[in-house]
């Protein structure tokens, strides 16, 4: 178990899926599953880790009662237009904007 899957665990507060090529952060509350953080190393991207990343999520959180997966996008962030590319191919629709983000949303 990696030193940040154990802090996280430790702390109860997030969920990680962890591969050598990336990792995703997620929490779970009540119906809904918010995609915290998703990495994936430059060298990788294009080959489907995002995808693999977000598909164990979202059987995780059906395992667990979610109806909802809710994700955003920091407009300031660099590559939030490949961002929004990857989120909105996976099926997420744009729910609400606040300050600089956008949150999406996806039914399970």
């Amino acid at each position: 178990m990696s030193l940040l899957k154990e802090y996280l665990k430790e702390r109860g507060v997030k969920e990680i899926i962890e591969y050598p090529h990336g990792f995703v952060t997620y929490a779970i509350q009540d119906k809904l599953c918010y995609i915290e953080d998703m990495y994936v190393l430059p060298s990788e991207r294009g080959n489907g880790w995002s995808t693999r990343l977000a598909d164990e999520v979202c059987a995780d959180a059906k395992n667990k009662g979610c109806e909802l997966i809710s994700c955003s996008i920091d407009l300031n962030a660099k590559d939030n237009t490949s961002n929004f590319y990857t989120i909105y191919q996976y099926g997420f629709r744009p729910h609400r904007a606040h300050n600089n983000e956008i949150y999406f949303i996806k039914e399970l």
